[in-house]
């Protein structure tokens, strides 16, 4: 004869599979990499809401540097309201910033590399630049977020900034010297040793 089970009732090797798998899925959503890369995905894909629910109330959020991104644009940010605006107007502005790899986790610490696109780094001819950047992470929310440029980008960067401002010099009209101020300059001169060599005109006086 089979007793069956009443209603409601789990198992005994259902609920202990159960009491088993609870602890390691809580350990993988607090763990700090999978924390960091499930934020940075959630960047990635445009979704603010989930990427503010790994936010913690009171995170500071500092990017860079500053050659890499649109002039005037703001690059730190604190508290979940401010770095949540931050991200709106990254995704406004076509700012992309994409995980690479896999992130070095040390204690609450994850160091990651990052790979950062956007406008204005293509019209200076530069696709994209390597970040370097760490994050720490406390109770299953990142908490602090710094990137900094890579050296490997560094001097592409250096590099293409500087063609940018010699081009653009060369656009603007150019002032003083030249083949006519050298002739004004010229003629000035021989205007003043003219006025120079004058004769001189005495008044005589008439006596009364």
């Amino acid at each position: 004869m089979i007793r069956r089970s009443p209603r409601g009732f789990v198992p005994a090797a259902m609920a202990l599979s159960l009491l088993l798998a609870a602890p390691s899925a809580m350990a993988a959503a607090s763990n700090p990499a999978t924390v960091f890369a499930n934020l940075m995905t959630a960047i990635a894909a445009g979704n603010t809401k989930a990427a503010g629910a790994l936010l913690a109330p009171t995170v500071k959020w500092t990017a860079g540097p500053a050659q890499a991104y649109p002039p005037k644009f703001p690059l730190s940010a604190s508290g979940i309201a401010a770095v949540g605006a931050l991200l709106a107007q990254e995704q406004a502005a076509h700012i992309a910033l994409k995980l690479v790899g896999t992130p070095a986790v040390s204690g609450d610490t994850v160091t990651f590399t990052a790979d950062l696109s956007n406008p204005a780094l293509q019209t200076l001819g530069v696709t994209d630049v390597v970040l370097d950047g760490t994050a720490t992470v406390s109770g299953g929310l990142v908490t602090s977020v710094s990137t900094t440029v890579a050296p490997a980008s560094a001097a592409a960067l250096e590099k293409a900034l500087g063609t940018g401002a010699t081009a653009t010099a060369a656009q603007l009209p150019k002032t003083g010297g030249g083949p006519l101020t050298g002739i004004a300059g010229a003629l000035l001169l021989l205007f003043g040793a003219l006025l120079l060599r004058r004769p001189r005109v005495r008044i005589l006086r008439r006596d009364a």
